[in-house]
């Protein structure tokens, strides 16, 4: 029965049923059926089916996630480089923003560059409590992750150890309940300019996958951008999506795109008026990464080679080798890249990922199972 309740999961959310372990499937559904009284697996299935109200309790507890803001940074400042290029105002999507941190890192992303046109940034996801704390801005250390909040200070207020968002950045995002997965999500929504697909479609059953991207290809405007994971670019790829023209590692566009495409009435230029503090001279990684997001993938790899002379043990510089690798198609050289950011962080998601879908990619589903088990307790 517990199966049963896996595929009803399934065929609503799209969710694979092994993104949870069985242990976390069977505490779930224990909790679950001890708060509403049902004594066996059969009838809260039959309760699934009948209560909405449940299904959304169920739901609540299948898609807790945890984010944090600018979670891969080069994603951003690939979002900042094509708002610079459109000079034009914006319409943005970000697709499972669970707690918000993905979309107040896009609006930062683009106040940081003093965006002088007004931009919107419609966030959703099928988690309510999610999305109820998303709407609130207050955040505490755990969103910070690095130096996820270095040069950042200026858009927080600090109130009782907790970070609260100033209403500069919350006013360009508006949260909203939706299930990226269901056939009509698409359905009356505007067009976007640029839609954030990131750490989702790994999670999801092929068909689902399907779904969402063709979601994608119908919200995405002329020359529309997603950007998604470099992990995940490979997923996109198979369903009408290439590479931008400059190689960068996480954009995509529809391999076809429309002629003519009508968008709602323009949003009217805005003038930002933040005060934003000086920038920090870039380290070598840095320059690296910012490199490989323009396609220059020699000089990418020559200066992140650079940096490992002196710092061997940096796991993120040999993820950020083994994803320009993967980049030029050296499959080989980016495994041995991955495993070696692997060994040096036993659970870094992003390598466990590359690794799942390299082995996937070989035929080796023995190996690709042993990572996704590991992923399971990141």
């Amino acid at each position: 029965m517990k199966r049963r309740i896996q595929h009803l999961i399934a065929d609503m959310l799209g969710l694979r049923a092994d993104s949870l372990s069985e242990e976390a499937w069977e505490k779930i559904l224990r909790e679950r059926m001890h708060a509403v009284g049902v004594p066996s697996l059969a009838l809260y299935h039959s309760l699934l089916l009948t209560s909405p109200a449940e299904m959304q309790e169920l739901i609540e507890r299948l898609t807790v996630q945890e984010g944090w803001f600018f979670r891969d940074r080069a994603a951003f400042d690939l979002l900042a480089s094509i708002a610079k290029e459109k000079r034009q105002s914006l319409r943005l999507l970000s697709m499972a923003c669970s707690t918000g941190e993905e979309p107040y890192s896009m609006a930062m992303a683009l106040l940081k560059i003093r965006m002088p046109y007004r931009f919107l940034i419609d966030a959703v996801d099928v988690n309510r409590s999610a999305l109820s704390y998303a709407e609130k801005g207050l955040y505490t250390n755990h969103a910070f992750r690095g130096k996820s909040l270095e040069g950042l200070e200026h858009f927080f207020e600090k109130r009782d150890g907790h970070y609260q968002l100033k209403k500069e950045v919350r006013e360009h995002v508006i949260f909203s309940y939706g299930n990226i997965c269901h056939p009509s999500f698409a359905d009356g929504k505007s067009l976007y300019d640029v839609i954030l697909l990131r750490n989702v479609l790994f999670y999801l059953t092929p068909q689902a996958q399907k779904r969402v991207l063709q979601h994608c290809t119908k919200l995405l405007a002329h020359e529309g951008v997603l950007i998604t994971t470099p992990a995940e670019s490979a997923i996109v790829e198979q369903h009408g999506f290439v590479l931008l023209e400059k190689g960068r590692v996480f954009g995509l566009r529809r391999a076809e795109v429309k002629k003519e495409v009508k968008r709602k009435a323009p949003l009217p230029e805005m003038k930002v008026e933040i005060a934003l503090t000086g920038e920090k001279s870039k380290t070598l990684l840095e320059e690296a990464e910012e490199q490989a997001n323009r396609g220059k993938f020699a000089e990418a790899e020559s200066l992140c080679r650079k940096w490992l002379e002196n710092e061997a043990m940096d796991a993120k510089a040999h993820l950020l080798l083994g994803v320009i690798h993967h980049a030029q198609g050296n499959e080989k050289e980016a495994e041995a890249s991955f495993l070696k950011a692997l060994y040096l962080q036993p659970l870094y998601e992003e390598a466990l990922i590359y690794l799942a879908l390299l082995a996937e990619k070989r035929g080796d589903t023995a190996s690709a199972d042993r990572y996704r088990k590991r992923l399971k307790k990141v």
